[in-house]
């Protein structure tokens, strides 16, 4: 069995957080079969393969191109990413013409080292002020083209002023530009436990359907 992760973020579903802007998108993680590529496809239209549909009563589906293992479990997350001309993580999947090819990979990654800070500010001289509440867990992202995209990773956030290019899950359809502040209670914080979980030792593809 292995575990895959997809992120799909049309159609563009912008939003406001004071001055900051954001984008909501969905991410998938699929236990089952090894995937190795995948597309947007309209349910009914798939033809041949395994499809997952992108979310309950929606028209797409995700399109796998796998070893043809059943498909045993599906997790769906509300996504939010930071605009304003951060990085972006790009496709690999699709016609687009920067994209990358093949899957990238995803693995945890305990304690980084500026996750373990997000619950702190700075002081005028650029030292972190209170204690350290965070314990800095994340999923890394593997495979990236450019620099700035190897920075990227997967992680909480209870807005995208904690974001300046990775990517924060939440529970689906919770379009709320503000969760709760409090650590291990926050509605990112169980997304990312239950993605530890399901991930566990392993290394998922990930795949990026779109812009």
């Amino acid at each position: 069995m292995a575990v895959t992760l997809f992120l799909v973020r049309t159609p563009n579903h912008l939003f406001n957080y004071g001055s900051l802007h954001g984008r909501f998108g969905k991410l998938l993680a699929v236990n089952g079969p090894t995937v190795t590529a995948a597309s947007l496809v309209e349910v009914g239209r798939a033809g041949d393969g395994d499809t997952v549909t992108i979310m309950p009563g929606e028209n797409r589906a995700l399109k796998l191109q796998s070893d043809g293992g059943k498909i045993t479990e599906v997790l769906r997350y509300t996504t939010i990413e930071r605009m304003d001309g951060y990085v972006q993580l790009r496709p690999n999947c699709g016609s687009f013409k920067t994209k990358k090819e093949g899957a990238y990979q995803v693995t945890v990654e305990p304690g980084n080292s500026v996750v373990r800070h997000l619950y702190q500010g700075k002081d005028g001289q650029g030292n972190w002020t209170g204690p350290v509440v965070h314990d800095g867990n994340c999923l890394r992202i593997h495979g990236a083209v450019s620099a700035p995209e190897r920075g990227i990773l997967i992680h909480e956030a209870p807005n995208v002023s904690w974001l300046i290019g990775c990517i924060s899950p939440r529970n689906l359809n919770n379009f709320q530009t503000a969760l709760t502040h409090r650590p291990r209670t926050n509605e990112s914080y169980a997304a990312m436990t239950e993605l530890f979980r399901f991930i566990g030792r392993e290394r998922a593809n990930f795949f990026v359907l779109d812009w």
